[in-house]
């Protein structure tokens, strides 16, 4: 096996184990049985638990960004359904950022780099400006009060951020995607202006509630 190759699937077990179990109960022990390895071969490729996690949360940033990029190239409906499928596939892959994100974090200083999730204030940010740019193409109506639209926006980036740990807290099945995506596009429909409404119906809707169709 290639070095390459050995650290890759020490990662994927790393992060199997962090998500089963959560970060703090997993040993590097527990971590070289799953790859298949010994302590020190594992040792050999990353010399702590620290390591791996910087590792594995470097990984997860770039993934992470890269759902973020998605608002820089467009921001229309479907561009927004699309940037839900795949926060939706990235918190419920990786729930061991959401349960323990505050310990994730505790890894990280200034000069290691930021932990996963650290997107997180730019997720509420391009929320809040997407309500903005619906408004400002005529997709949105008016605000109803000054900041209306910025709490909408804080309450879907809270669902987005807490879904994994209220479904554990309330003992509850994580909601699929479509109850997931349903869920967000409500905040929005009751401030759709006619031809908001008109592009809903047609791009988004019929996958979501396809018994309307």
């Amino acid at each position: 096996m290639s070095p390459s190759s050995t650290k890759e699937k020490i990662l994927e077990a790393a992060l199997e184990l962090f998500n089963e179990h959560g970060l703090a109960n997993v040993r590097l022990q527990m971590i070289a049985d799953k790859t298949g390895i010994s302590v020190g071969n594992l040792a050999y490729h990353f010399k702590n638990k620290k390591a791996i996690v910087q590792a594995i949360s470097s990984k997860l940033s770039e993934e992470f960004g890269d759902i973020l990029a998605m608002y820089r190239s467009r921001n229309g409906l479907p561009d927004l359904d699309a940037q839900l499928d795949r926060l939706y596939d990235f918190v419920t892959g990786n729930p061991y950022c959401f349960f323990d994100a505050k310990e994730v974090r505790s890894y990280f200083s200034r000069e290691t780099g930021a932990a996963p999730g650290s997107g997180a204030e730019k997720l509420l940010y391009q929320l809040r400006h997407r309500f903005s740019a619906m408004q400002e193409t005529g997709l949105l109506m008016k605000e109803p009060a000054s900041g209306f639209f910025d709490q909408e926006a804080f309450s879907i980036w809270m669902y987005i951020i807490f879904l994994i740990p209220t479904s554990d807290l309330l003992n509850q099945a994580v909601p699929s995607k479509r109850v997931f995506k349903r869920w967000i596009w409500s905040r929005f429909m009751p401030f759709f202006t006619d031809r908001g409404k008109v592009q809903f119906c047609t791009l988004i809707e019929p996958e979501l509630w396809p018994e309307r169709s």
